[in-house]
Order: C-alpha cells, then sequence, then structure tokens
C-alpha cells in the first residue's frame, strides 16, 4: 500500500518517531505534509511560553539542555528525517483543507493517510484514501481525547496512558480503534518521560494497525472525555499531586 504522513514540525519526539516509522514500515510511504505553522490553540511551545510560571527553574532548565542536545542528534528535525529518507513533501502552513494540499496529495494516490499532527481533516482530505485516514493519539482513546492527554490522566490519578491508533471521522480524536497499548505510570515518571515513552511504541502501533485494517477488529471502547491545555488549576492539581514536568 501506499503511504502518505500528515506530521507537526517538533523537535521533541516526532523527529525519531517518524524515522523509526519509515525505517520499519512495510509500505511505500510516497509523501508527507510537514505542518509548519500549528495552530494557537494546539501549539504546546506557545502554550508553556505562556505558561512558563507553573514550571520549575530546572525544569525550564532541562528542557532547554534537552532542545540544545536534540540539535545534535542525528535526526533533530522531522524536515531533515524527510529529507534523509528522500521523501518528498509539502509545507503546510495553514489550513490542511487548502486545495493546494490536497492537490499535492491527491498526486500520489495514498492508500492511506496518518496523521500525527494539530490539524483537523475535512472532507476533502478524509475521502483522499482508498482505505482510511488513521491517527495517532497519546491516550487509551475514546478516554482522553484532546490536546496534552498524558498531564490529564496524570492528575486524575489514572494507572496508565497509552497511545491509540483510530480511524479518522469527521469528529476529533473519533473513529474505529485499530489499536491500543498501555503504559504504566511509574513512580519517578515525568510528562516528559510519558510521552517520549508513547511515541517510542507510537510506530509499532501504527505499523499493526496498518496489517489489523485488512481483518476484522472490533473498536475497542472506554469511557469518552475530551481535554483541552491545562488550565491554571489542573496545574495546582498536578503539583499537589507531587507531579514532575521533566
Amino acid at each position: 500500500m501506499k503511504i502518505f504522513i500528515v506530521i507537526d514540525e517538533t523537535s521533541f519526539f516526532h523527529p525519531d518517531f517518524l524515522n523509526d516509522l519509515i525505517e520499519n514500515i512495510n509500505h511505500e510511504v510516497v509523501g508527507a505534509g510537514l505542518v509548519t505553522n500549528i495552530p494557537r490553540k494546539s501549539n504546546l511551545t506557545k502554550y508553556l511560553i505562556r505558561r512558563f510560571y507553573f514550571l520549575k527553574f530546572f525544569e525550564i532548565l532541562k528542557l532547554a539542555l534537552s532542545y540544545l542536545k536534540n540539535k545534535r542528534n542525528k535526526f533533530s528535525s522531522v524536515k531533515f528525517v524527510l529529507k534523509y529518507h528522500k521523501i518528498p513533501y509539502i509545507k503546510i502552513k495553514n489550513n490542511i483543507n487548502n486545495v493546494k494540499y490536497v492537490d499535492f496529495i491527491n498526486k500520489y494516490s495514498p492508500d492511506i493517510i496518518i496523521s500525527s499532527n494539530s490539524l483537523i481533516f475535512k472532507e476533502e482530505i478524509l475521502s483522499i484514501p482508498k482505505v482510511c485516514c488513521i491517527n495517532r493519539h497519546s491516550s487509551l482513546l475514546p478516554s482522553y481525547a484532546g490536546l496534552w492527554p498524558i498531564f490529564h490522566a496524570y492528575i486524575n490519578d489514572e494507572k496508565f496512558v497509552g497511545v491509540s491508533v483510530h480511524k479518522m471521522n469527521d469528529k476529533i480524536d473519533s473513529g474505529d480503534i485499530l489499536y491500543q497499548e498501555k503504559i504504566p505510570i511509574k513512580k519517578n515518571d515525568t510528562i516528559f518521560s510519558l510521552y517520549m515513552k508513547s511515541f517510542k511504541i507510537s510506530s509499532r502501533a501504527i505499523i499493526l494497525s496498518i496489517e489489523y485494517l485488512d481483518k476484522s477488529i472490533s473498536p475497542q471502547n472506554s469511557n469518552d472525555s475530551y481535554f483541552s491545555f491545562p488550565t491554571n488549576a489542573d496545574w495546582k492539581l498536578f503539583r499537589d499531586k507531587g507531579g514532575k514536568f521533566i
């Protein structure tokens, strides 16, 4: 099958995840959409800058050091990974449902579109692939749909976080679930470490999901819930529970 990927350009997690996916998938990755202008309401970097006062000094320092260390890595950006594997891509700076991007994706006639990004797919994109669009999400859907699910799971005293891959429809983080994997929350885990774990298993989750698309798999269900970025009260609860960001 021919695979097209739409992915956010972020310094953390995404470059290694994408490289692992490309190197291990048994299908042809024909092209990609690189989201370089993440909407403000979904932009974690801008959110953290606006809420920097919720981070402790040593957390800000560790984030900065991790960012600098990442810049020295072989795969320091999603763009570099795409170039390294010689995958054609288009930079997406606004609404992905724009005719410019629709035409680019259509050119590659993908069987499946993989989503790991902050944009909303409408019918213009959802109708392109021959099989379906699938999305990777860092929670055990349908619980903790929306933004920053691991943070919300932590302050709700969940024992597990996880990764879900699901078919996409016209609702956010909805559609039949193809694959899920739990990640136990350990005593020394931080928000950063849990997201790192979720992205480490994400490529395998997507690869298995693509294989499962040819089989009859019953959707996995739990309680619906949708979240946005944490509020001030969420942060207070997070710290009261002894939570560590990084």
